[in-house]
């Protein structure tokens, strides 16, 4: 029993001397160190202690204050405006950020027990999961969408052929991986273009000329024709849905380093973007979305009951709309840019 008790005292020593190495500028008081002790004790395992710990003391370095001199209005402007501004400036992640915010959360009600003052603080907290980044959007929007295929039709082929068929036709990777070349049909009496998908969701549903167009295009390039896999591996073989979403968030890196997205969105997600974008159309019914995407109509229904912001209608969807239009959306939009410096810089120069 005293063996236990002295080990314990030992790992809560070592702790402590821990915290005081990582200090920078400034000095924990004895109870600062007890109340870390004493919060991490209560947290469930080595990972999960170092990574909150980590991100008190993130906090500690920021504002060069120990814990018991950081204020409540500190800690409410740490987490609503210096994260999404790191998330902005890519410093951290999203997923890094929801990390902190919680391991922020879970210390101030520790924190709040012995120091009732700081007992509300948390509720004044933004998610940063709700905080206005460019990829804090659970679906792309159009504009995003636009720079995307722009991005993959250059990195990859195969990618860029996936990312239509899902933002086009609400394919899920697992259908897209399982298509053939035999799974475009052009109705030969009216030019009809088909799409016959296979899967549990099984269903024939009909494609727009465009979209046939660039599929058309793409075997021309692959030389892939008859019963042949749409998409292949580097062995010639037929893609996996593991590999097809590396792939894909591989393919988006160009639009990541224009400060487009922050983070690249999965195959998943674009799909969902498209569901989205029936629900808004004229006329769209939660039943005949439902039929035309493989999934249920309830779960029709729910996606819309949700708020569509995030999917943002694309200009004249109404009316209608080609790829080109959506692929050269945005080159028309730096172009109306750089055409007003121009303008800018020569009325500079005639003053």
């Amino acid at each position: 029993m005293e063996e236990s008790q002295t080990s314990s005292k030992k790992r809560r020593r070592n702790s402590a001397e821990k915290l005081l190495a990582k200090q920078k500028d400034y000095t924990f008081s004895s109870e600062d160190l007890l109340t870390l002790d004493h919060w991490e004790q209560t947290l469930k395992n080595q990972r999960t202690r170092s990574t909150y710990i980590g991100a008190i003391l993130l906090v500690c370095d920021y504002y060069r204050k120990p814990i018991h001199e950081i204020t409540s209005e500190e800690w409410v402007l740490y987490v609503n405006s210096v994260m999404p501004d790191q998330i902005v400036k890519r410093e951290i992640s999203v997923s890094t950020s929801r990390i902190r915010y919680y391991a922020i959360i879970g210390f101030l009600d520790f924190y709040s027990m012995n120091h009732p003052s700081y007992a509300e603080t948390s509720d004044q907290f933004l998610n940063p999961a709700h905080a206005p980044t460019p990829k804090v959007n659970k679906y792309p929007t159009a504009m995003q969408m636009a720079s995307i295929l722009q991005a993959m039709k250059k990195a990859d082929i195969q990618v860029y052929i996936a990312a239509l068929l899902a933002y086009e036709c609400a394919l899920a990777p697992s259908e897209i991986i399982e298509l053939q070349t035999s799974s475009f049909i052009r109705n030969g009496e009216d030019g009809t273009c088909m799409l016959s998908v296979p899967g549990k969701a099984k269903r024939l549903i009909v494609i727009r000329e465009d979209l046939m167009e660039e599929i058309e295009h793409f075997f021309s390039m692959g030389g892939y024709y008859g019963d042949d896999w749409l998409l292949h591996n580097k062995y010639g073989g037929q893609m996996r849905a593991s590999v097809l979403q590396r792939a894909c968030r591989k393919a988006q890196q160009e639009v990541i380093n224009a400060g487009i997205i922050l983070e690249p969105y999965s195959l998943i997600s674009i799909r969902s973007a498209a569901i989205h974008r029936f629900l808004m159309s004229d006329g769209a019914k939660g039943t005949s979305t439902a039929q035309y995407a493989g999934i249920s109509e309830a779960y029709a229904l729910q996606m819309q009951s949700v708020g569509l912001a995030s999917a943002v209608q694309l200009p004249g969807t109404k009316r209608g709309y080609t790829i080109s239009d959506l692929l050269d959306s945005s080159n028309e939009e730096n172009s109306k840019k750089t055409q007003e410096e121009k303008e800018r810089n020569a009325a500079n120069g005639t003053k």
